[in-house]
């Protein structure tokens, strides 16, 4: 997607990608940033890695966090995640899938809060 205006994000010519995703939430706040890192996710966060190693990054939006107080220092503890990809259609038949945020979190992943 490309934004334009003041919504544009700072990186990317103003199109939205995963890495601009991360380069915007993990700066400071400002007026044309779209996405707030955010430590602990609420249903309709995005958890997102960027490109790196030759290799595209990925998104999901975060459905629902189960957690316990026990669990708080693992925040991928009882998150699921709904995300679109061809590793989800090759096991089911259907690329769109909710899962569990095992495979963001072995990527490195960040949460972020889309706040225009």
């Amino acid at each position: 997607r490309c934004a334009s205006g003041a919504t544009a994000p700072a990186t990317a010519g103003g199109w939205i990608s995963t890495t601009s995703m991360v380069r915007d939430a993990m700066s400071p706040r400002n007026k044309t940033g779209l996405f707030t890192r955010v430590d602990v996710p609420l249903p309709g966060d995005v958890v997102v890695y960027g490109d790196r190693g030759g290799k595209q990054g990925h998104c999901g939006i975060v459905s629902a966090w189960l957690w316990n107080r026990a669990d708080l220092d693992d925040v991928w503890t009882g998150l699921t995640v709904i995300h679109c990809s061809a590793g989800n259609y090759r096991r089911t038949g259907d690329a769109i899938q909710e899962t569990s945020g095992a495979f963001f979190a072995a990527r490195g992943a960040i949460f972020a809060r889309y706040e225009p």
